[in-house]
């Protein structure tokens, strides 16, 4: 597993403390924001990795992960989330698939911010949902097909 990491000045201390994390895991990552840069700047250079398959998912920190998050859907095949709890890190990858997770220097703590990456990274779509499992399959598909109509507009 590799993740693209990036945090703007507002997310950096939670963007360490995650890059510590994994490499306490033994996570591969790659860091898209060594110094402290505009969120504008990061996205279009950490997005394009998971979207090419570079990396399996992308954690980014701003001052609220809203920018972060926003910037990132904007993007083809990106299901970017903003979090603040561990259940909702979950829940965005068992309901939705997300493949990007973001977080907000101002609202979360570094040691909630880890646990929040733990559980997301250790669930999969459906897990624990299995009375929604072929349902939630099934919107998956039809929201692929949505964005294809949306992503080939002239």
């Amino acid at each position: 597993m590799k993740i693209a990491i990036g945090a703007d000045g507002s997310g950096f201390e939670l963007k360490e403390a995650i890059c510590r994390h994994l490499e306490e895991k033994g996570i591969e990552y790659v860091d898209y924001s060594k110094e402290a840069r505009e969120y504008y700047d990061i996205v279009p250079e950490a997005i394009p990795a998971v979207q090419k398959g570079e990396c399996d998912y992308a954690i980014l920190c701003c001052g609220t992960g809203m920018g972060m998050a926003q910037m990132s859907n904007s993007y083809k095949g990106i299901r970017a989330a903003v979090v603040e709890s561990v259940f909702a890190a979950k829940m965005c990858r068992a309901i939705n698939n997300s493949n990007v997770l973001t977080m907000g220097g101002f609202i979360v703590a570094p040691f909630m911010a880890c646990e929040m990456v733990d559980v997301f990274l250790e669930t999969n779509i459906t897990d624990g949902l299995d009375d929604f499992h072929d349902f939630l399959l099934d919107a998956q598909e039809k929201i692929k097909a949505v964005e294809e109509t949306i992503y080939s507009r002239g």
